[in-house]
């Protein structure tokens, strides 16, 4: 059977890590070490700006693909956007009070907690939703070629520095097939410093043995050809 092009499978891998590190990090903190949570308004601040622009991209490229082959599917996943958009932007403002305030209450951290889980618990029946609805529909409507030039342009329209903390969170999330294949097609798209510079990301981001495995399995695919 032919794998099809998935257009959402990385990224949402890198989104799903991102969440539940951040629900881990929450759960643990000490909320009354002002130094500690400092560090975790931080990270949501990143967190945040990562699902911001991962809403701007599908809303520019893949929403109207949906919206051309299955405007009901459409319809409803515009709804989940606004939805987990107005959830996002409470948190952020509990953050940004909580950030600006000289201590924080038992009470208040727990409020937060529970905001927190419940935008998360929304966000992935989200991402599941896009997953098993609308990428079998757009499977239908579209080849892989039309799918991937979408994907594309989702990639080149994220700034840099957000780039970065997609790949921070994306690639240890990735299996060592995935990771493989996201530096082979590297290895021949992108300039020899830029592969380079990549690789160097992966070995800071993946156990020394999971980097070795990544390799390994690279040089055995170039071998083969």
């Amino acid at each position: 059977m032919t794998t099809r092009f998935h257009l959402f499978t990385l990224i949402h891998k890198g989104l799903r890590h991102a969440l539940q590190q951040l629900v881990w990090t929450a759960g643990k903190l000490d909320y009354t070490d002002v130094q500690e949570r400092e560090a975790f308004f931080e990270e949501f601040r990143r967190i945040s700006a990562m699902l911001h622009q991962h809403a701007s991209d599908e809303d520019s490229f893949i929403q109207p693909l949906i919206d051309q082959c299955a405007p009901d599917v459409g319809q409803e996943l515009e709804t989940q956007h606004q939805r987990s958009d107005g959830l996002l932007d409470a948190l952020i403002q509990a953050v940004e009070k909580m950030a600006s305030a000289t201590s924080v209450s038992a009470q208040t951290w727990q409020a937060f907690l529970e905001d927190l889980n419940q935008f998360v618990g929304d966000y992935f029946l989200h991402l599941y939703h896009e997953e098993s609805v609308a990428m079998p529909l757009l499977w239908e409507a579209f080849d892989d070629a039309e799918l991937m030039a979408a994907g594309i342009k989702v990639r080149n329209n994220v700034p840099q520095h957000i780039q970065s903390d997609f790949q921070r969170y994306m690639i240890p999330a990735l299996n060592v097939h995935e990771q493989a294949t996201m530096l082979a097609n590297m290895k021949h798209s992108v300039p020899e410093p830029l592969f380079r510079q990549t690789c160097e990301l992966f070995e800071s981001l993946l156990r020394p043995q999971e980097y070795a495995n990544v390799i390994a399995r690279l040089q055995a695919a170039a071998a083969s050809k």
